[in-house]
């Protein structure tokens, strides 16, 4: 099913959901975790209406960033899957402002 008018236009009936704010934010080791709503949120009522995005950085290896963008993690995953580096080699800084992940010379930063 194709969903896009070449790459730049939305089909009709088909309306993208994009996040607004950061939620939360969660650590790891060398990683963190970036919970955003597609609308603002009021009160807790205001999350039943509508989708979170899921921003998971991580760096594996020094100098390198892994961005993972979910929005529906409960289907079957179908592949190809590839073994990754999993020994992380990045920073994790979260405070009010942002929440930075830096590995080497790169760094990934998401503003709150």
């Amino acid at each position: 099913m194709k969903f896009s008018d070449g790459y730049w236009m939305m089909r009709d009936g088909v309306h993208a959901s994009h996040p607004v704010e950061v939620l939360d934010v969660d650590t790891g080791p060398g990683s963190f975790t970036v919970y955003a709503p597609v609308q603002r949120i009021r009160h807790r009522g205001d999350l039943l209406k509508g989708p979170v995005v899921t921003l998971t950085c991580d760096s594996p290896m020094p100098d390198v960033v892994g961005v993972t963008l979910t929005h529906f993690a409960g289907e079957r995953r179908r592949g190809p899957d590839f073994e990754l580096a999993t020994d992380p080699a990045g920073e994790v800084s979260v405070d009010d402002d942002a929440a930075t992940l830096t590995s080497g010379a790169l760094s990934v930063r998401v503003g709150r």
